[in-house]
């Protein structure tokens, strides 16, 4: 059985790092390497980089860098072995841990997906019927949203009848049982019939691109049955770990560093389409502990933008209370009573909600304010407007956090901080494990290393016949920063590495940052020229180390000459004088001292 390591190894020797990249951005081929705008980072000016030989990426704005693995766990907020599982599959290697589940498991829940995507396509082609799908299409104008945003979100129609999906998978060939498990269909007296009809269909898209299911809204008032209705649960689908939009936001939440959350399919879309940025929703659930996982993969700022009437508010409020409890910084718009956010946009224009979203304030703040404008001046009120903000004060497990949102409430309430307190460990739950994000790059300062040794370490991943020239020479003992001089030890004891593998691997971030950077920069170093390159950062490391000797060396000198130390003061000189021969050798001109 294949190891795991070797399995890793393959996937990223088969995976082509430009290809993979190039699904999320546009790159351009210049010389070796491939540029475009970085994905993770808001930028006007390229400074993106892919290095296709060495399986490298690096944006020299923002400092990102890393190979395959790295990329999709930034991008898709995805932990290694999810990472590891997407580009096998893509890679068409089978992991060891995949041969030992159950083969049927799989191709049961890939025929799932197979079919969820045939219905999609179905619904699709209905909305864009040129008779067909005309009234629902003038639906969507109506709430200003557009063809292309339609197309970009795969809205679809499902057709009034009974059985138009159920007819047309039977064509298929798709299993009717199939069609049960995942809510397409429905059981009935005379065989299965469509969940959907005459409903306006939202795709509803996990984030590695795949279907999981869908939502779908009324188009008939008059009609019986509620508003809306979704898929419900199954073996692809799970509506608390699913965020409708997050598939399309990804990119534009880390770029603006936050998430915002709306109650709605249409809310997603009216918003995107006046020109709000990451924009995602709920599939027909409150807020859960999954979304929550799923928002911290990719930011630590959630603002929710919810109607402001008391249905509004109180979701504010459950949202704003998980959020805290996973470490996650909450901030509450509420639009006015009776207020949609595509009526807010419409009335006052996209650009005031984008306004509205940029200066939105903390929720304890609003939710604060709120219960404080209903208490005025009752002092019992405001005493049961205190008790109210409490649960949220107990999700906040940040103590910087939490000591701002009791100074705050102390002051605006009129209360005392340790009454406040004290009230807030009454009934505290215990702190749940914190959650990590999986992809935090470690921006750590550069340290104290020179150019020629970044330069040196650089060489000799990617040109491991070098190693040897490097081992005979000695320079391991000149390196000043120890991250590389430790870095440059592991490649003289193991050898010959791949770069992606020995690069991710290590554990200093901003040494692979640097390293990261360096490998673009020389992508286009040709191999014959690699051994003389080698040879001046050999000598430039040992000379700048001989240097520095030097000068201790005098200062010491003049030291002993000072205090009389005569025997001492010629014992250094001899020292000296054996520095100067070596820098002579290394081509270092040496001034005579006087």
């Amino acid at each position: 059985m294949t190891s795991r390591d070797d399995a890793v190894e393959a996937v990223r020797s088969r995976t082509d790092i430009v290809a993979l990249i190039g699904r999320y951005l546009k790159l351009k081929k210049v010389g070796s390497r491939y540029v475009g705008l970085c994905p993770f980072h808001g930028e006007k000016t390229p400074s993106f980089s892919v290095n296709p030989q060495k399986g490298f990426f690096h944006c020299f704005g923002c400092k990102a860098s890393g190979d395959a693995f790295s990329f999709v766990m930034r991008m898709d907020g995805k932990t290694f072995p999810e990472a590891l599982e997407s580009l096998a599959l893509t890679a068409g290697v089978e992991l060891p841990d995949r041969q030992r589940t159950d083969p049927k498991k799989r191709e049961h829940k890939q025929r799932l997906l197979e079919l969820l995507e045939v219905a999609a396509k179905f619904y699709e082609e209905r909305l864009w019927h040129p008779q067909a799908g005309q009234a629902a299409r003038d639906y969507l104008a109506q709430r200003g949203i557009s063809s292309d945003l339609a197309r970009r979100y795969r809205l679809g129609l499902a057709p009034p009848g009974w059985q138009n999906l159920c007819d047309h998978l039977r064509v298929q060939k798709r299993e009717e049982d199939d069609s049960l498990e995942v809510g397409l269909a429905v059981r009935g007296n005379r065989g299965p019939y469509d969940l959907f009809r005459n409903r306006l269909i939202f795709s509803i898209i996990a984030l590695d691109g795949k279907v999981r299911g869908f939502g779908g809204r009324k188009l008939d008032p008059e009609e019986p049955g509620g508003k809306y209705i979704n898929s419900s649960q199954g073996p692809v689908y799970d509506k608390s770990e699913i965020l409708f939009g997050l598939d399309q936001a990804r990119m534009e939440i880390q770029q603006t560093g936050r998430a915002v959350l709306v109650e709605g399919y249409i809310d997603v879309l009216s918003t995107v389409g006046a020109g709000l940025q990451g924009v995602v929703a709920s599939s027909g659930t409150a807020l859960t502990e999954g979304h929550g996982k799923l928002l911290r993969r990719f930011t630590d700022r959630v603002v929710t933008l919810f109607d402001g009437d008391e249905a509004g508010r109180k979701a504010s409020f459950r949202s704003a209370e998980l959020l805290l409890s996973m470490d996650i910084s909450p901030y509450t718009v509420l639009l006015p009573v009776g207020q949609d956010p595509d009526d807010f946009a419409r009335q006052h224009g996209g650009q005031a909600l984008i306004e509205l979203i940029d200066g939105a304030k903390s929720s304890i703040e609003v939710l604060g304010d709120g219960l404080l404008a209903q208490a005025g001046d009752n002092v019992e009120a405001r005493t049961r407007a205190v008790h109210s903000l409490l649960p949220l004060l107990r999700a906040c497990h940040d103590p910087i956090r939490l000591s701002g949102y009791v100074r705050w409430c102390a002051e605006r309430f009129g209360v005392d901080e340790v009454a406040l307190r004290q009230g807030m460990r009454a009934g505290r739950a215990p702190a749940p494990a914190r959650v990590e994000t999986p992809v935090k790059l470690d921006r750590s300062e550069a340290r104290d290393w020179t150019d020629d040794e970044l330069h040196c370490v650089t060489l000799l991943i990617q040109f491991a016949k070098l190693i040897k020239q490097a081992a005979d020479s000695g320079v391991v003992g000149s390196f000043r920063e120890t991250g590389l001089k430790s870095l440059l030890e592991a490649l003289v004891q193991e050898g010959a590495a791949t770069p992606s593998v020995l690069v991710a691997g290590w554990g200093d971030g901003a040494i692979k940052e640097a390293l990261s950077a360096r490998l673009v920069l020389d992508a286009d170093l040709p191999a014959e020229r690699a051994a003389d390159d080698l040879e001046g950062c050999i000598r430039k490391i040992k000379a700048r180390r001989l240097q520095e000797r030097k000068k201790g060396l005098q200062d010491k000198i003049t030291q002993a000459a000072r205090t009389g130390q005569d025997e001492e003061r010629r014992r250094l000189a001899v020292v000296k004088m054996d520095v100067d021969r070596e820098l002579v050798a290394l081509g270092v001109t040496v001034k005579a001292q006087v």
